[in-house]
């Protein structure tokens, strides 16, 4: 497969190749795959991801990382989240400490995404890294009103805030 690689086949043979070395997990194979992830095509950045991501080793998921945290530069925003997301999958929970970096990354874009992943934890004890990048708004009650968002600490429904300066007479904190 390394030899084929070399023939600088079409995009789509490219990507089944890269992903199939990924299926092998030998080393050579491996630094053949994280090789390819120089290409300047998105899509084969992707592939290189999904081979990784079968390789199941530790040098597979550093390499990721490095995406991660911009040591290894990817050719969009996609690849980026793409990695954080594998990397989140395999790791599980284990891995939102990991994944908090990401809120310090200076690209919104990034922040934003980073959000997005951690989301699908639905843990409460990540709310104040949620809270932290929403303008708080003093309402009456107990809740807490957002400028985007009426977050119920009952049962975690949210309605869109209004776009006038007080309090909707239609929705209050409680």
């Amino acid at each position: 497969m390394n030899k084929l690689l070399s023939l600088s086949p079409k995009k789509l043979l490219r990507k089944t190749i890269i992903v199939s070395l990924g299926y092998e997990r030998q080393n050579a194979s491996l630094e053949t795959v994280m090789n390819e992830f120089q290409s300047d095509k998105e899509e084969i950045q992707l592939a290189v991801l999904d081979a990784l991501k079968v390789a199941h080793q530790y040098k597979a998921t550093q390499f990721m990382v490095k995406i991660i945290m911009a040591q290894e530069r990817s050719k969009s925003l996609r690849v980026r989240m793409n990695a954080t997301r594998i990397v989140a999958g395999i790791y599980g929970r284990r891995a939102i400490p990991f994944l908090l970096n990401g809120l310090e990354d200076p690209d919104p874009r990034i922040v934003a995404n980073t959000l997005e992943t951690l989301s699908i934890y639905k843990d409460k004890a990540l709310l104040p890294y949620f809270m932290k990048f929403l303008p708080v708004r003093k309402l009456s009650g107990a809740g807490q009103c957002f400028d985007g968002a009426l977050l119920f600490q009952e049962d975690k429904r949210t309605i869109p805030a209004n776009d006038n300066k007080g309090p909707s007479p239609a929705r209050t904190c409680r």
